[in-house]
Order: C-alpha cells, then structure tokens, then sequence
C-alpha cells in the first residue's frame, strides 16, 4: 500500500495540495495521478443512486404486469326510476264539475274504495230529477194512448207509477193530467160518434116517412087505375065526356111522378145512412191510427230518456271519486274546495305498492350489445343513505326493442327494466322505496384489464384513423 491511497478500513482523504506535497510524490509520472479524480463520489451516495433506479424499475415492472395481467370488473352504469307494477293509474272525472270535499292529499297510501273526491251534487240532482220527472210524464202518457187504442174504459196506471205518484206531487199531476186528457177526448170522440148516430137515426125517421108517401100515393094510384078502368068502356060508349077521363089519367100521371121523386129521396136518405156509419167507422179508426203513431213516438221517447236517466244516475253515483287500486297517492291536481274541474281532468295518480319493484333503466347506445335479458343488475337507490344500505340485486326482465328518444332532452337510450325480488327487498328493511325514486343500475359486464382501459381508447383512435379516406 503506497502513501496517499485509502485503505478499505479508513475513509478515502483529501488530496494534500501540491505546495507540500513530498519530493516523491513529484517524481510520479501525471498518468498515475489521474485516476484519483473519478473516485470523488462516496459509495453510499452511489448506492442511493442504484437503489432508486432498482425500485423505480421494479416499480414500473410490477404495474405493467399488474396493468397486463389482473383483471378488473367491467360494468354498465345507467341511471333508473323506480315505476310501479303494471304503471301508474290516473284517476279522472269524465264529466267534471265543482269539488265540495278533498279527502287525499300527496303521498298519502290509499286503499281501493277510498273517498278521494266529492263533487257538488246541485246540477247532477236537478238533471236526474228532471229527466225522472219526464220519464214519469212520458210513461203515464202511453198508460193513456194504450188505453185509448184498446177502447178501454179506464186507465191501466203501471203499479210503480202509482206508488210514485202517492209521494210525489209532480207524478200525481202528470197521471191526473192524462186521466183528464183520457175522458176529454173520450168525450170528444163520442160526441162526434153521437152527432153521425142522431144523423142516421133522423134519416131514418125520413125514410119512414117517404115510405108512408110512397104507400099512400100508391094507393091513389090503385084507385085512379080502377077508376080509369071502369070509366073507359063508358068513354068508348060515349056516355061520360074525355075531359073527365083524361084528368084522372093526368092525376095518375101525377102521382107516379111524385112516387118516383119519393124514392129518390128515400135512396138518398139510405146512402146518407151508410155515409154516416161510414164515418162513424173512420172516425173511430183514425183516431186508434192517431193513438197508435203517437204510442210509438212516446215509447221511443221512453226508451231515450231511460237511457239518459241511467247515464245521469251514473253520474250521480260517480260524485264521490272512490280509489280505484290501493298504492300512493301522487300527482294530486286539485287541492282547493271550491275548484272547478273540466271533463276528463287527471286529479291525481296511484302508485301502485307491491312486494317486488321494477325499476326502468336508460342504457346508452353504445352499451347496449353489452346487456340481454337474464342479466343480474345491482340497484343502488339515490336517495338512500348508501353506509347503510346494503347493494339490492336485480335481474333484467326486457330490453326495448328500438331506441327511444327523450322529448324535452333530445337523449338517445335504449329502456331496460330490471326486476328486484321481494327476498332483496327485505333488505332495506324499513325503509321504503316508491314509485318514483331515482335509482341507479350496474349491470356486470365482465372482466378487463387495466392496459385493456389505457390501450383500446387508442387503438380505436387509430383504427378509426386509418380508415378515413
């Protein structure tokens, strides 16, 4: 070991400067003294140096297999609503009318046959009576017309009517009002039927009369032709003079005429008779022709204003608005008494609660090929605290058919329903989850790896690169 070189035990020193350097050391040749520049750097500095690069190595070693070869999970994650089996009910009024009584209010669970609703019974009780009363009036009229066409002496009232009429002032005049109108027109027809009667019975007494003219100048002009016969051998004989003869000719003559002008008048006098019992009969038949066209009017006039009666009775009933299903009450439009509403109004909507949940997803375009039918889902429910809710399964139940369109965003999605079983359900134990609530849906996809992340971004960058012209 020569002088000036460090020994493995001691730290290397410091050059001694060239002023005081020994004689010997000058005699050493400059090529010896060069080496002793390129051991300026401690050890332990130079084994930081390669420690660091050994992890930093190993470093990016490990994360590159890692990257390489671990695999991740892969899902798709599309945000959902939770919607009631078999959708939402709306409940609506058909004809509308004025709210007298509210007894629903939003959020409220409701049972089917629930009062919801009361609407002001004012219009529908005057329409129904209105229409009662003329069906009443309608009906006592063709009591009327039937007794009238089958001649009858009095009115067959139906039994309800009657009853009806006992307890009502309106239906006892209406039926009053018919019997009355019955025996004046009974009146009216027999009147006409008695005036044709009295007109046969004096045309007959004029027959009898000319019947007796007819016989007594019949009987004149037996005796003349007697006479006659008797005088004219007397004539021949000139013993009586012809004027004598001639005038009882001229009176036979005479009488004949007025024989024949009496039998004209008794002819006439018959077909009088039959004018008037022919009339008799048209009287009677135009008027049943009469009686019948109006019963037919009448009775097709009843059958409309009971149908009008069923459909305002219908409306009666329909006054208090009943809870068709039992769920939530949602939506409710009408929170005022006094409020006016217009047929068909929605007034509210029932969310219907069941022991399973189907939750509507929107899957975006681009992840669609990755779901199908029978996929299992997680459901995380938004509004929920997620420390202490526990991930609910699902599995998706359909996938809609074609691409939907979202009107007030213009947002493509393709609608996926996933159906949550009541056993998952119990995990949220008290805690309840309506139609309505915004959720989120992860449908496993499968596995990856992270450089499978990094690269294929790139890699479709590049491909979609080279094939542009």
């Amino acid at each position: 070991m020569q002088l000036g070189e460090p020994t493995r035990d001691q730290p290397a020193q410091s050059p001694v400067p060239a002023e005081t350097a020994k004689p010997a050391d000058k005699a050493r040749p400059a090529a010896k003294a060069k080496p002793a520049k390129k051991r300026h750097l401690p050890g332990s500095a130079r084994g930081t140096i390669i420690g660091g690069i050994v992890i930093v190595g190993v470093t990016f070693f490990g994360f590159g297999t890692w990257a390489s070869l671990a695999p991740l999970a892969s899902a798709v994650v599309a945000p959902a609503t939770v919607i009631a089996e078999g959708r939402k009910r709306v409940v609506q009024h058909f004809e509308g009318g004025i709210i007298s009584e509210i007894h629903v209010a939003e959020g409220q669970t409701v049972r089917q046959g629930d009062l919801l609703f009361k609407l002001d019974p004012v219009q529908a009780v005057a329409r129904a009576e209105r229409l009662r009363n003329q069906l009443t009036a309608r009906r006592a009229y063709a009591s009327r017309l039937v007794a009238e066409r089958d001649d009858s002496d009095t009115i067959a009232f139906d039994a309800d009517l009657v009853e009806r009429a006992q307890i009502d002032p309106a239906a006892a005049d209406a039926l009053a009002r018919e019997q009355s109108l019955f025996d004046e027109r009974r009146r009216s027809l027999e009147g006409q039927v008695e005036l044709l009667r009295q007109k046969i019975v004096q045309l007959g007494s004029d027959i009898e009369g000319l019947d007796a003219q007819e016989d007594s100048k019949a009987r004149q002009i037996d005796i003349i032709e007697r006479e006659l016969a008797d005088l004219r051998p007397l004539l021949e004989d000139g013993l009586i003079a012809r004027p004598r003869f001639l005038g009882l000719e001229r009176e036979s003559a005479r009488l004949q005429g007025e024989v024949g002008e009496v039998m004209s008048r008794r002819a006439r006098a018959s077909e009088a008779i039959a004018e008037a019992e022919l009339q008799i009969v048209q009287l009677r038949q135009q008027f049943r022709e009469d009686v019948v066209t109006q019963l037919r009017d009448v009775e097709s006039q009843i059958l409309d204003l009971e149908q009008q009666l069923v459909a305002a009775q219908d409306v009666l009933d329909r006054l208090e608005v009943m809870a068709p299903e039992s769920g939530i009450a949602q939506a409710v439009s009408v929170t005022t008494i006094g409020a006016v509403i217009s047929p068909g109004q929605p007034l509210l909507e029932i969310a219907p609660v069941g022991s399973e949940l189907l939750i509507e997803a929107r899957v975006s375009p681009a992840s669609i090929h990755e779901i199908a039918r029978g996929n299992n889902a997680e459901v995380r429910f938004v509004t929920l605290d997620m420390r202490r809710t526990p991930t609910i399964f699902g599995r998706v139940e359909s996938m809609s058919g074609d691409r939907l369109i979202d009107r007030n965003t213009g947002v493509e999605y393709f609608l996926a329903q996933v159906r949550v079983s009541a056993e998952e359900m119990q995990k949220l134990g008290g805690q309840r989850v309506s139609p309505g609530v915004p959720a989120e849906v992860v449908v496993p996809t499968g596995e990856r790896t992270m450089m499978d992340y990094l690269i294929k971004p790139l890699m479709d960058a590049i491909n979609h690169g080279l094939r542009e012209r």
